[in-house]
């Protein structure tokens, strides 16, 4: 039953539709796969029917002509180029089922589109206008590789420089084209003709593909930051010429680079000779490449640092070259650390003292004073031993040396301490007196005493202690005192004298009374010599003699002759008298007359 309309009905129905025929149901049309095809013709392949069922092709689009419409694996031939839709019907007594196909006719004659010319090994672009599929090939095949030879547009990988052959095959057809893959040399477009102090240089080449490596030639080793970039920097550890080469796109462009050294320059040193001092401070300047300081010299060196800026220290005084080794050339200074020789102030004799200053002169710290030589068992004593000045104190007199040592050399002087001994003197006094002043002069502030050492006793001296004192005696004569001062004493003799009375006349009559020639005050304390000449009135000398008055023997003139001591006549005779007034430190004369009034005749 069919029921091609409903009307008057609304809401919502359910319509069950039953049969008792014993018909069966049409067979469900399946046309096939869908295909796509290189060729004009192919071979359907459509589900076969039932015996009561009648099958049959028809054409929705293109064109084909069938074999036998019927067939449900029919041949269909004469295809148009793209698409074809062909319908599978099914017919029975139930209805009719179709299903339909589509068969793609290709055009595969293919039109590759690829360059002719690569250059520096850049991978090839491979393309093909083509419909449908269909596969690449190269020849020779070696040193190049396509990437997905079933794809229509791919690329192609060289490794090596040469012609190839690629070829598309596709469903109708191949076409096949040569593509030459060149080198191409490269340049150097960036770099230094002159480096200096093993610095580091820019690089930079330029290359249309490929691109490749840095290399060199040259006495030592570069070290590139980047040798597969055409940016890079280098650096070499050796000076000389090098040849800097860039590889790339099967080619190699080089250029010469001169690696080498500037003189280092000091700045700063030293220059004048350094006096007492081991130490120099130094400074260079170097580009670059620093090596470091080394020297000659005397004696070892240290330095504070191997930088630019340093300081020299030596261990012995003498002229040192100091070397600066920088950017493959060396610059030397000389500094001359000398001694300074200090001096010393002379001095005289110090007298009266046991002390004294010591001052020396020279550069630099003092090392100090020192003894050489000094009297036997003496001790010395400095105030002040490592400086310039010093005081210096000993205990025994006599003749020191003595050092200064500083700055790497020695200074000596002699310095004599002597006991200074007063000087004393006695004024001028009037002649017949008993008093006389002493002085003595000295720069012993504990001088003294005054000591008598000769002459009558009973002496009186006014101070022992003072420089200046008073003394009395008690009888003419020469007093002789000591002072002692400064470790030592001077003596000074005082004579008192008074000038002579000589009798004018002598009465030798054995009275005891004036029967001598006797010369008062006339002793052995005031003169040291006499001769007495006694002349008649005629100029006969008739008595001499030595020593007169002055002897340890009374030898007082009694009137006779000195060579029969015959007593003399009565009259009037001349003497004369020298003497040395050894209290004056004189020689006196004295004459005159003497009568002699002898009873006798």
């Amino acid at each position: 039953m069919f029921i091609d309309t409903w009307s008057g009905l609304s809401g919502e129905w359910s319509l069950n539709i039953t049969s008792d025929s014993s018909v069966s149901s049409s067979t469900i049309a399946d046309a096939g796969e869908n295909q796509e095809i290189c060729n004009n013709s192919t071979t359907l392949n459509a589900n076969n029917f039932l015996s009561d069922e009648i099958g049959q092709w028809s054409i929705i689009s293109g064109n084909g002509v069938f074999s036998d419409i019927n067939d449900s694996e029919a041949s269909v031939s004469n295809l148009s180029f793209g698409e074809n839709i062909f319908e599978w019907s099914i017919i029975g007594e139930c209805g009719e089922t179709t299903d339909q196909v589509i068969i793609n006719a290709i055009n595969g004659n293919p039109e590759i589109n690829v360059q002719d010319i690569v250059y520096c090994l850049e991978p090839i672009l491979l393309n093909v206008n083509v419909e449908g599929e269909g596969v690449w090939s190269v020849e020779p095949s070696t040193n190049i590789s396509i990437e997905n030879p079933n794809n229509p547009n791919t690329i192609a990988i060289p490794t090596a420089y040469g012609t190839y052959t690629f070829t598309f095959e596709g469903c109708s057809g191949q076409t096949s084209q040569e593509v030459i893959v060149n080198a191409s040399t490269p340049s150097i477009i960036e770099y230094p003709d002159q480096v200096y102090c093993l610095s580091s240089f820019n690089l930079e080449a330029e290359v249309d593909g490929d691109p490749g490596y840095w290399g060199f030639e040259g006495p030592g080793s570069i070290i590139f930051s980047n040798p597969l970039s055409l940016n890079t920097s280098a650096t070499a550890d050796e000076y000389g010429l090098y040849t800097i080469t860039y590889y790339g796109c099967g080619s190699s462009t080089s250029q010469i680079v001169n690696i080498q050294g500037v003189s280092p320059q000091i700045v700063n040193s030293p220059n004048e000779p350094i006096y007492c001092n081991f130490s120099a401070d130094l400074e260079v300047f170097v580009v670059g490449d620093p090596q470091g300081w080394t020297s000659n010299g005397p004696g070892n060196v240290n330095f504070s640092s191997q930088g630019t800026s340093t300081t020299a220290t030596v261990d012995e005084y003498g002229l040192y070259e100091f070397i600066y080794d920088g950017c493959n050339e060396t610059t030397s200074v000389f500094v001359d650390f000398s001694p300074s020789p200090p001096s010393i102030i002379e001095q005289d004799t110090i007298f009266c003292d046991l002390s004294t200053s010591l001052e020396a002169f020279g550069a630099g710290d003092p090392n100090g004073w020192s003894v050489i030589t000094s009297p036997s068992g003496s001790n010395v004593n400095f105030s002040n031993q490592n400086e310039y000045i010093t005081n210096v104190s000993v205990n025994e007199y006599g003749t020191y040396q003595f050092e200064f040592t500083g700055c790497g050399d020695a200074a000596q002087t002699f310095v004599t301490f002597k006991p200074e001994a007063p000087y004393l003197l006695s004024p001028d006094h009037p002649d017949c007196l008993f008093e006389a002043e002493l002085i003595a002069y000295t720069n012993d502030q504990n001088a003294g005493p005054w000591t008598l050492i000769s002459g009558e006793q009973n002496v009186i001296i006014e101070d022992n202690w003072n420089t200046s004192t008073k003394i009395t005696v008690p009888d003419y004569g020469l007093y002789t005192f000591e002072f002692e001062a400064c470790d030592t004493s001077s003596v000074i003799s005082v004579g008192f004298s008074c000038e002579l009375n000589i009798p004018n006349t002598i009465t030798p009559n054995g009275d005891g009374n004036n029967d001598l020639f006797y010369i008062p005050n006339m002793s052995y304390e005031v003169y040291s010599e006499s001769y007495l000449t006694i002349i008649n009135r005629w100029g006969n000398e008739v008595y001499s003699i030595k020593n007169y008055g002055i002897s340890a023997e009374d030898n007082w003139w009694d009137g006779t002759t000195s060579y029969k001591e015959e007593k003399l006549r009565s009259g009037v005779y001349y003497y004369i008298l020298d003497v040395y007034n050894a209290v004056r430190k004189q020689k006196e004369s004295y004459s005159g007359y003497v009568t002699i009034f002898n009873d006798e005749n």
